[in-house]
């Protein structure tokens, strides 16, 4: 059957029509590539120039949920990055009068008290006993610990699948990073009982500025062990802490007093306001601070004692 003149310049046509689509999709990925190499230039530098930092990765959604939940210390300083694949059912104390909570079931409690985003973070690091910096939360129903990739997590934190305070710039700075170490720089554990977690919990310190920044813990509320509780959990990721005590005289606000040399301790300081469940006030205050030795003080105050 002999091809008409029409159904020749139709084939062309749509040969024509493919190419021009295949070009502009080169065209497009081209531009991609051409966007994020730029980006990467422009923030080179980023994630707080370098500091250690705690997150923890949750689905946003726990209903019939079984897998694991991620908790990440991820540290340039070392250049390297430690996973924590967390059993869901580990039951973990609630601040705020809550009591024990399993671990999967936390985010949802926080949800349905409507709580602000910055006690989440703080919510965690009492729970996990370590500080945590961030919470991040993905819609991804399950983890699979067999096929674990953080460098797929933070490609997914790149095109914002996963939901983070992170800037963009951060977000780069991450991806980067985490391409450029080896397998052996990314090391993984996996904890199924609490027994096992309070093992390694205080592995993995911020090794940024801790050893060189003396850090002291003062209740000043009628809850017995709330320093200790606080202090413990600074200790876990690495603070040096030199007294943790009482004060008779109760003040209403919790204050963290900075002393000489607060700039050692710099990133203490952001771990510290990140792991509090209300903003704190920062104090300049060196004879304060030296009256416990130390290069940073918390004081407990009143507004936090509904917490403990």
């Amino acid at each position: 059957m002999k091809r008409t003149a029409s159904q020749d310049r139709n084939r062309i046509k749509k040969r024509e029509t493919s190419r021009v689509f295949l070009v502009a999709l080169i065209g497009f990925g081209i531009l991609i590539v051409a966007v994020l190499l730029f980006l990467m230039a422009f923030f080179k530098r980023s994630w707080s120039e370098g500091s250690d930092r705690n997150i923890l990765l949750i689905p946003e959604t726990i209903n019939g949920y079984k897998g694991k939940i991620l908790f990440a210390h991820i540290s340039p300083t070392n250049h390297k990055i430690d996973v924590v694949m967390l059993n869901p059912e580990l039951s973990l104390p609630v601040i705020g009068g809550y009591g024990d909570y399993p671990l999967r079931s936390i985010y949802p409690l926080w949800t349905l008290e409507k709580k602000d985003e910055k006690s989440l973070s703080s919510v965690y690091s009492f729970a996990m006993g370590k500080v945590i910096d961030d919470v991040w939360k993905s819609d991804r129903n399950n983890f699979d610990p067999e096929n674990l990739s953080f460098k797929n997590v933070t490609q997914k934190l790149l095109f914002f699948k996963i939901a983070s305070h992170l800037t963009l710039g951060d977000r780069l700075w991450l991806y980067r990073f985490t391409q450029g170490l080896r397998p052996d720089e990314v090391k993984v554990a996996y904890v199924d009982t609490l027994a096992d977690w309070q093992k390694i919990q205080a592995d993995s310190p911020f090794a940024d500025q801790s050893k060189n920044c003396n850090f002291a813990v003062v209740n000043t509320i009628s809850v017995t062990g709330a320093g200790t509780r606080v202090g413990k959990m600074l200790e876990n990721s690495g603070f040096s802490i030199v007294r943790i005590t009482d004060q008779d005289q109760p003040i209403s606000t919790t204050e963290l007093v900075l002393g000489d040399q607060a700039e050692r301790c710099r990133d203490q300081q952001e771990h510290t306001l990140h792991a509090m469940p209300l903003h704190i006030k920062v104090v300049q205050d060196a004879a304060r601070a030296q009256e416990y030795r130390a290069n940073m003080v918390l004081f407990i105050g009143s507004d936090l004692k509904p917490f403990f």
